[in-house]
């Protein structure tokens, strides 16, 4: 009797774990085919993506400095944050409420409860897997002036879509100031408290007084189109954006500078303000919501505390605002490249245009990255680079360092492939990275 019953138990799993063997290999066997090619660029669109017409005449002087430092990287985009008196805009990859992760979302909420409009957008990934759920998100996502959403939501049912993921990090304070670069928001990349440290950069770029033909236009023009792309939805229906109250961003035409302008408004589909402004109390009286958010305003309390002579002020006046930036350097111009952001396999805008500007140098290139990864069109590239300027090298974690296993997989296989492009590749084994 009990072995036949355990026979039929047996044979449940094994239906079961064919049945989920089926569907992981339709997932994986959807998104291989759907991005196995990517599309070629046209006579046009090697014309419209010309490199001499990136750099814009540039009307007012731009600020700009390095970020190297973990420690820097969290305190410059908290004092971003603190000091913002109209709006924040921030896009991430991975987003997780740890130590570092939860400084941010306190600092965020600060600046909601200040009257900032905030306004985050995240990869469906990191949604999926640490936002859904999670009280310290959802303290945040109450907030009145708060909008959350997230790109192309992670979908079991639409496997082909699974790979077109959102990479873009930037903070953008008041239109005037943003941070770009590498890092994600959690402890691996910013602050201190984590064992683990990684090696990163971000630019931290300033114009005091921004016109038309700034480069955070760009940015904020780019922010735009991600944010109003059919597959960027709310993190909590009813609670902002998409499906309730769709919040978002264009040129105006009529706007002094032309700026990208947040508009909000609803269509014959959406909640009233009024039902959006419940359901947000509703979510902020949640208990682990409450707590959470007492939690997120004591840490960050303690952190400006302590952080009050490194340029904390949370929204003081324009000369305590500029004094933020006194350790960065004017710069002759800033040009700011992207992808198209559809999550289907892309036309490769960014590596063309690298391309054509490594080509143009008149004797040193130097590229860095904690991975590399080709197709032939990329291999093409650097060895069209590599016959056009003497010195070229390329500093990238070795095999043993690399935190990314494709990456380490593909450097493994492929490495005497890049050597073949002419490339001088320095390898970094320092543990971190």
């Amino acid at each position: 009797m009990h072995i036949n019953r355990l026979k039929k138990v047996i044979k449940v799993f094994l239906i079961i774990l064919a049945i989920l063997l089926i569907i992981v290999i339709a997932i994986v066997g959807c998104a291989l085919i759907t991005y196995h090619k990517q599309p070629v660029l046209t006579k046009e669109d090697k014309e419209e993506l010309s490199v001499d017409n990136i750099w814009k005449t540039r009307t007012e002087p731009e600020m700009a400095e390095v970020i190297e430092d973990n420690g820097d990287a969290l305190l410059e985009r908290i004092k971003l944050i603190s000091n913002a008196r109209d709006e924040i805009i921030l896009s991430t990859f991975d987003f997780r409420a740890d130590d570092s992760g939860k400084l941010i979302l306190g600092a965020l909420l600060d600046a909601s409860e200040r009257g900032v409009s905030v306004n985050v957008i995240v990869d469906g990934v990191s949604g999926f897997l640490r936002m859904n759920g999670n009280p310290y998100f959802e303290a945040l996502a109450a907030g009145e002036g708060t909008s959350i959403k997230i790109y192309n939501k992670v979908n079991p049912f639409a496997p082909w879509k699974s790979m077109g993921r959102l990479h873009d990090k930037y903070l953008i304070a008041d239109r005037s100031s943003y941070i770009i670069g590498g890092r994600n928001t959690f402890s691996y990349f910013l602050g201190s408290s984590s064992p683990y440290k990684n090696y990163d950069r971000d630019a931290l770029v300033y114009c005091e007084n921004p016109d038309e033909n700034s480069s955070v236009n760009d940015i904020l023009s780019y922010f735009g189109k991600v944010w109003n792309y059919k597959e960027s939805k709310a993190f909590i229906n009813g609670v902002n954006a998409i499906t309730d109250t769709d919040t978002y961003f264009t040129i105006s035409e009529n706007n002094e500078y032309n700026y990208c302008v947040e508009n909000t408004y609803s269509d014959n589909n959406s909640l009233e303000s009024s039902k959006i402004t419940d359901k947000k109390n509703k979510l902020a009286a949640k208990k682990k919501v409450a707590a959470a958010r007492e939690e997120l305003h004591s840490l960050y309390a303690e952190y400006c505390a302590d952080n009050a002579d490194n340029g904390i002020y949370k929204g003081l006046g324009e000369s305590v605002y500029k004094d933020m930036f006194k350790d960065a350097y004017e710069v002759n111009n800033v040009a700011l490249l992207s992808n198209p952001i559809e999550y289907s396999s892309k036309k490769p805008y960014v590596w063309y245009q690298l391309v054509e500007l490594m080509k143009k140098a008149d004797s040193r290139v130097k590229l860095h990255t904690p991975y590399i990864i080709c197709n032939d069109y990329m291999y093409e590239g650097l060895k069209s680079v590599c016959d056009s300027v003497d010195d070229v090298s390329l500093m990238t974690n070795s095999v043993a360092n690399n935190g990314n296993p494709f990456g380490s997989a593909d450097y493994y296989v492929n490495k005497n492939r890049i050597l073949g492009t002419g490339i001088d590749v320095w390898e970094y084994e320092g543990g971190y990275s």
